[in-house]
């Protein structure tokens, strides 16, 4: 029996175990755990083409260390592998995508491009409410459009919560400078206690949904079948929901991407970087995940050293 053929013979084990799985989710049994996580795009100066400014790799460390459920992401690497993938990169055409993933977009105003960034980033209402801005303290009271517009505009809706001032060296970008004056603020707006019980997680359908939950249920299936073929992970989403909008998959496969939370081999297939699935089942998911072991070891046993 070839590959796609266990994924489509309704004797397979594989097909079965995703035939149960699929009554799970009918039941909606999908939970998300009490440590949920946050995403945080984080925008601003570049040193050089790959070197983050040194504000940036400090904000990098501080999220590490200080607020260990939130994920931070550099902007520009997720535009990078977007266009990799073969998707636009400018924010026009992807800020919808990114109001649906991010939970914060903090931007530094510390370069030309951070600018622009949050002009346009701004301009989006749904992102304005994630938008969390770092500025010089010499700058709070200029008469420039961008405090007369993006920066008012977020000011407004965050009783000014979430523009932070501190006092910027000139060098600040390449030898670093003061940012951790912001650290407390800013941990302060990001950071969530967790919550005293799980909550049931509703919008998952990748089908139907493009949220920050429909792609984290991408990443979940991806856990549970890796190391998988686009072609296949499409055939189990149709499985699942008795259809699989592909040009909609192939945009949470680069976002996921972008963001670290899977990679694509040389040879195609997609593996989990993360050590967990991000939502809870009630399910035996360790029965589906051996599943998807047997029959790579049954027909295609090289996978298993991607995995």
């Amino acid at each position: 029996m070839q590959l796609y053929n266990v994924f489509t013979s309704t004797k397979s084990a594989v097909w079965q175990v995703l035939n149960d799985f699929k009554t799970m989710l009918e039941l909606n049994a999908v939970w998300r755990p009490k440590d949920d996580i946050q995403f945080v795009f984080l925008c601003g100066a570049n040193v050089d083409i790959a070197t983050p400014s040194k504000r940036r790799q400090s904000l990098l460390k501080f999220s590490e260390r200080q607020l260990p459920h939130a994920k931070f992401f550099l902007a520009e690497t997720i535009f990078k592998i977007l266009e990799a993938e073969g998707h636009k990169t400018n924010f026009l055409d992807i800020e919808n995508d990114l109001s649906a993933f991010a939970d914060y977009v903090v931007v530094v105003l510390e370069s030309e491009s951070a600018f622009c960034e949050l002009g346009a980033f701004a301009n989006h209402k749904d992102l304005r409410e994630k938008l969390i801005i770092i500025n010089d303290c010499k700058y709070k009271e200029s008469p420039s459009f961008i405090n007369s517009g993006p920066v008012k505009a977020v000011a407004e809706i965050s009783a000014g919560k979430q523009v932070l001032y501190y006092a910027m060296a000139s060098d600040g970008k390449v030898h670093g400078d003061a940012i951790g004056d912001v650290f407390s603020e800013l941990h302060n707006l990001i950071h969530r206690e967790p919550q005293a019980r799980r909550t049931r997680v509703a919008n998952f359908n990748p089908n139907k949904h493009f949220t920050k939950d429909s792609l984290r249920f991408i990443h979940d299936l991806i856990y549970f079948t890796c190391p998988i073929t686009f072609t296949e992970l499409s055939r189990v989403i149709k499985i699942l929901f008795e259809a699989s909008k592909e040009k909609q998959l192939q945009k949470y496969l680069g976002l996921l991407c972008a963001t670290e939370q899977i990679s694509r081999t040389s040879k195609g297939l997609y593996v989990s970087l993360c050590d967990r699935p991000f939502f809870e089942y009630s399910y035996d998911v360790d029965n589906l995940i051996a599943s998807f072991k047997n029959m790579y070891f049954k027909h295609d046993d090289t996978r298993l050293l991607c995995s």
